[in-house]
């Protein structure tokens, strides 16, 4: 007995521990429970005939989604998606989902581009994780992921085989049989580049709209991907300066910033591109960004021109953003190399 009571507080402040950690665990169960609800909702509203109605309390801003998934559910009206797995960590909940839909009308992105309904129904796997804040989902920094070649397999959308793409170099051409009309665009078309790699026949159109007697300017880029009738819009990027009536508006691209490489050697081109924008009374540096386009992803550089203000001082020229997260190196080295090319003006 004088032994058991020697050893009682010891026994006391083990059990307070395992309580707390039982009641973290609970608690911990409990949240990832109801996280999990939420999302099994979600798909339950996107489901339903008045989805744009059931989905909007599960969103701060309903409209900008709605828009953007609207087209989507157009063309393929009688979507149904079936969560098949959660995993879950604090505020993420990682969903494996299976979707079923008839293709019924067009929907011209990605790889459905140009591509006339075939009126099959197929279905296909999708991961998409979702964070949740405040009983709300953040799709901004949901992540996407799906089985795009049996997607495009069962919709009779023609796609490069493993042997095919493997076989595939990056192939740059001078020229090609692609009608440019067919494609979107908007500006005045200043200059294109073309390649052919494993996704199939690139390419670039590069566009301005000026008006200066407004003080306004836009310029866009566009990056299609061709095979047969199949135009995907792969990635673009775009750049404005407003409001510029009384001082001089600069907005163009720079020439010597376009190539078109194959760093990484998986047979998928990347294309580099750079513009320099102002609205200036002075000698003060431009803006100045810096894109690569690979496979969908677009990494940047921004930061401003270099100026000579004196025979031997200059200003600017530095880089205040790099946005190359799980890029290569070399895609990084490639850029900063551009840079140093480029930023002189």
């Amino acid at each position: 007995m004088t032994t058991l009571l020697r050893y009682f507080p010891l026994l006391c402040f083990l059990a307070a521990i395992y309580s707390c950690q039982s009641s973290a665990s609970k608690e911990q169960s409990e949240h990832a429970a109801a996280n999990e609800a939420i999302i099994t909702d979600w798909f339950a509203a996107l489901n339903s005939d008045k989805w744009e109605e059931e989905l909007k309390p599960f969103l701060e801003n309903p409209d900008g989604f709605i828009n953007m998934h609207k087209p989507f559910r157009e063309a393929f009206p009688d979507y149904q998606a079936t969560v098949n797995e959660f995993v879950t960590a604090e505020n993420t909940v990682v969903s494996f989902i299976t979707v079923k839909a008839t293709h019924s009308g067009d929907f011209p992105y990605g790889v459905f581009n140009g591509v006339s309904p075939s009126g099959n129904t197929a279905e296909w796997n999708e991961v998409i994780s979702f964070n949740i804040k405040d009983g709300m989902l953040d799709l901004g920094s949901s992540q996407f992921f799906l089985d795009e070649v049996s997607r495009m397999q069962q919709f009779s959308i023609n796609c490069l085989t493993q042997e095919e793409a493997e076989s595939t170099e990056v192939k740059v051409m001078e020229t090609s049989d692609i009608d440019l009309s067919m494609l979107f665009y908007e500006g005045d078309l200043t200059t294109t580049r073309f390649w052919q790699d494993a996704k199939g026949e690139n390419v670039a159109l590069f566009t301005l709209d000026k008006d200066v007697a407004n003080g306004e300017a836009r310029l866009f880029v566009y990056h299609y991907i061709v095979n047969g009738n199949n135009r995907q819009l792969q990635q673009d990027a775009r750049g404005s300066v407003t409001d510029c009536m009384d001082a001089d508006l600069f907005l163009n691209f720079v020439d010597e910033a376009i190539t078109i490489t194959d760093l990484d050697q998986d047979n998928i081109g990347e294309i580099s591109f750079a513009y320099r924008s102002a609205c200036v009374t002075d000698v003060s540096p431009h803006s100045l960004i810096l894109h690569l386009f690979e496979d969908g992803n677009d990494y940047s550089l921004r930061g401003n021109t270099q100026v000579a203000i004196s025979a031997d001082e200059t200003i600017g020229g530095d880089i205040s953003e790099t946005r190359f997260e799980y890029a290569p190196a070399s895609f990084l080295t490639h850029a900063q190399g551009i840079w140093e090319n480029i930023k002189e003006f």
